[in-house]
């Protein structure tokens, strides 16, 4: 019998109530924020035909590995030590910090930010001392992408977090991460005959307290800490989308400072399968300030929880610019993957299937801008560019939709933004994972295809209404027009 993710996902937050200390929030494998394939696969141990045997196995194998990367962190911690010279905490008044994402435009000379907009220009206009904290996820390129984010307009502090941490901080980390693991672990034993499913979950988490993620958890919240703690900060900013250090870093600020202010910002799609989000909701005990792009979002999160200031606050993608279509004797389809190498394989596959089919169409692939191509991957992309009907965009978006006939995504926000033109919106995604679609409440208007025979079928003789007398009050309802008024009454709340 296959365990659902869903299942999955409850039986880890009732191990978290079990375990009792939210710190547990260190390691990511307790919490599902999205249940897409890439986070599913570290539990797929738990559907395969020897479960236990599997589950031990892991367990010896992680534990080995484990203390590999664990070694491995301690010894770049020295080696990129020099980092923290560009670290510094300047001796500043800070009374509102944002916690922001070193990616993309963010570590450009560019100004604005990718999830948070013009947020933080509105609020230093509004007389407010602000400050925005990066996570790092490049582990080289850390003094040139200090210069670029330091180098922007404005006078905010910018600060990126190093790869590692201090030196002087290993032993505590490790001090915290074994009592960690040791009390998932006993805990793990106990159950071993009367829950053999949350035994496996409890073990499979012990290793994974020695990995990659629970120290970039343990980190970030580290550096969070080292800023919010000083008493003039009055707000501290995040993005919400579900994830363990989102909960982590906000137990642990009202823990030591009760009366910081906490707002979170919905700033993509919420889906279905957020489970992280549903789960901390409904079990957070802090009432919080949240921000949502549509009155859409803000119903579903009321109807989650109650206790929580819920405000519309918009998006930016609502400026999407009003898209006449362009008319091409071959109908265009265009693919816009997320930033994954799963979703972007999943999507190659499908029009290399197409592509064999002989159908008529061109196919336009959007690849994310995030997405960190491997060799496997370019050898895909480059195989697929030598057919003359297939074209990777470098175009901006609404040219993009401008040509397309239909926008083929699986949880993109583009999928989103194609209501603003012509393009039929098509989920493609596997049955299980039909809780990842962006417009999965509107199933009953837009097609949704869960298998490559099932997108042949649709794509040789489509039939479908668009709607378009309802796009743009859909469109609306997800994605508002920004209003940056709205974050003067979070801040005064």
């Amino acid at each position: 019998m296959t365990i659902e993710t869903s299942e999955i996902s409850e039986k880890l937050e009732n191990l978290l109530e079990e375990l009792s200390n939210s710190e547990n929030l260190i390691n990511p494998f307790f919490r599902i924020s999205k249940g897409t394939p890439e986070q599913m696969r570290k539990y797929s141990f738990l559907n395969t035909k020897f479960p236990r045997a599997t589950t031990l196995l892991q367990f010896v194998i992680g534990l080995f590995t484990g203390v590999v990367t664990v070694i491995c962190m301690f010894i770049c911690s020295l080696v990129f030590v020099r980092q923290y010279n560009l670290f510094r905490l300047q001796s500043r008044q800070r009374q509102v910090v944002f916690v922001s994402h070193g990616i993309g435009q963010n570590i450009t000379r560019k100004n604005g930010d990718q999830f948070f907009w013009k947020m933080p220009e509105y609020l230093l206009n509004e007389g407010k001392k602000v400050s925005m904290i990066y996570t790092n996820h490049n582990t080289f390129g850390f003094r040139r992408n200090c210069k670029s984010i330091q180098s922007k307009s404005s006078d905010i502090e910018r600060l990126l977090i190093p790869k590692f941490l201090h030196p002087s901080e290993n032993l505590t980390y490790l001090k915290r991460i074994s009592i960690l693991s040791f009390k998932s672990f006993t805990l793990g034993i106990s159950k071993i005959r009367r829950e053999p499913i949350e035994s496996a979950l409890l073990l499979k988490a012990t290793t994974q307290f020695l990995k990659r993620g629970a120290y970039s958890n343990y980190l970030l919240s580290q550096r969070v800490q080292n800023i919010v703690v000083k008493d003039e900060i009055e707000t501290i900013v995040l993005t919400f989308e579900g994830h363990s250090y989102e909960q982590l870093i906000i137990d642990k600020t009202l823990m030591a400072s009760p009366t910081k202010g906490i707002l979170l910002y919905q700033h993509s799609p919420i889906v279905k399968d957020h489970y992280g989000i549903s789960a901390f909701l409904q079990r957070t005990n802090h009432s919080l300030r949240i921000a949502t792009t549509g009155i859409h979002y803000k119903e579903v999160f009321t109807k989650l929880s109650n206790k929580h200031f819920i405000a519309v606050l918009g998006s930016e993608k609502s400026n999407v610019i009003e898209i006449d279509t362009i008319l091409s004797k071959t109908p265009n389809l265009l693919f816009v993957p997320e930033g994954t190498t799963y979703a972007t394989k999943n999507m190659l596959n499908l029009v290399s299937r197409m592509i064999k089919e002989d159908m008529h169409y061109s196919y336009i692939l959007r690849l994310h801008p995030n997405l960190k191509i491997g060799f496997t991957l370019f050898w895909r992309i480059n195989k697929l560019k030598s057919h003359k009907n297939v074209v990777f965009s470098t175009s901006k978006l609404h040219e993009d939709l401008a040509l397309a006939k239909y926008v083929i995504y699986r949880s993109s926000a583009v999928g989103i933004e194609s209501l603003k033109s012509s393009a039929v919106p098509v989920f493609y995604g596997g049955k299980r994972y039909s809780g990842l679609n962006v417009l999965g409440h509107l199933d009953s208007i837009y097609p949704s295809l869960f298998s490559i025979s099932d997108a042949i079928k649709f794509f040789e003789h489509p039939s479908i209404s668009t709607q378009s007398n309802r796009k743009d009050e859909i469109f609306n309802e997800l994605f508002e027009n920004m209003n940056y008024k709205i974050l003067n009454t979070f801040l005064n709340f």
